[in-house]
């Protein structure tokens, strides 16, 4: 991400099994802090080409942009239940 962060504490995992593709993965998501200062992303060629790009939003805006989300890969709506997952759980553990 261009930064280096403190891990303030596990907020939770997800555990994914896609049998059509023979995969099972693992997903962890923590609560950290940024430390020091913001730097340029160092993403890979492949990262590059496919438009990745760092943006800071609030809580409440970055679940209302996953929310709104469009996608037909199935891939990419598994990541988005899954990070949708992960900011919701955060929301609560903050009320």
């Amino acid at each position: 991400m261009g930064c280096d962060i403190e891990i303030l504490r596990e907020l939770g995992y997800i555990d994914h099994h896609q049998n059509r593709i023979e995969l099972y993965q693992t997903s962890y998501c923590f609560v950290a802090k940024i430390v020091g200062d913001i730097n340029k992303p160092n993403y890979t060629e492949q990262e590059c080409s496919d438009g990745f790009k760092l943006e800071f939003h609030s809580l409440d805006n970055a679940i209302e942009l996953i929310k709104d989300s469009t996608t037909q890969s199935v891939v990419e709506q598994y990541i988005i239940k899954r990070d949708l997952q992960f900011l919701l759980e955060y929301k609560r553990n903050l009320e």
